[in-house]
């Protein structure tokens, strides 16, 4: 399980895959260090429950018990090689230790943007998202490096993705 960064819709709910006890979880150093270090200093953020405190635990439980890994990637640096044909990048900006992914198929390399990118406007415009918790140069070079990672970019929240891609099962896209 590949966790891009630590924000509530991309992170809740990794402990779904927790019966799988041979299942990895990946997440970027700096994010992790963020959520446990960071986020507990926000009384909003808590109130919120955004992320949810208690899978901010439980991935710190992860750790200790060796099934959560820590990646350390330099910012837009060299992609790092999860799998053969998984590789990830962090790129910071919309959150320290953001990660997209890139995934090797016949059709070409598809980036999963996660949140360096919302839609395909941040991409074909080079407007950073509308939050960044990290610094505006970091957004900017965030969308230069999704562009030059792959041939096919899924934004993390167009609907566009939708009719982009056919459905092959109700809320299941075939991207390549």
């Amino acid at each position: 399980v590949v966790i891009s960064h630590g924000h509530a819709d991309h992170m809740n709910g990794a402990r779904v895959f927790q019966n799988n006890n041979d299942l990895p979880y990946y997440i970027q150093e700096a994010c992790f260090q963020w959520l446990v270090q960071e986020y507990p200093k926000y009384p909003l953020l808590r109130e919120l429950n955004v992320p949810d405190w208690g899978d901010i635990q439980w991935l710190a439980q992860q750790l200790k018990e060796n099934r959560l890994k820590l990646i350390s990637g330099e910012r837009n640096g060299k992609a790092i090689t999860l799998f053969p044909g998984v590789s990830v990048k962090r790129v910071d900006g919309h959150m320290p230790g953001l990660q997209i992914i890139t995934v090797q198929t016949e059709k070409g390399n598809v980036v999963l943007t996660s949140d360096a990118a919302y839609l395909y406007a941040n991409l074909e415009m080079n407007w950073p998202v509308g939050l960044y918790m990290g610094n505006l140069t970091d957004a900017m070079e965030g969308l230069t490096v999704c562009k030059e990672s792959g041939d096919i970019l899924v934004p993390g929240h167009d609907m566009e993705v939708a009719k982009k891609f056919p459905e092959v099962k109700p809320g299941v896209f075939k991207i390549a």
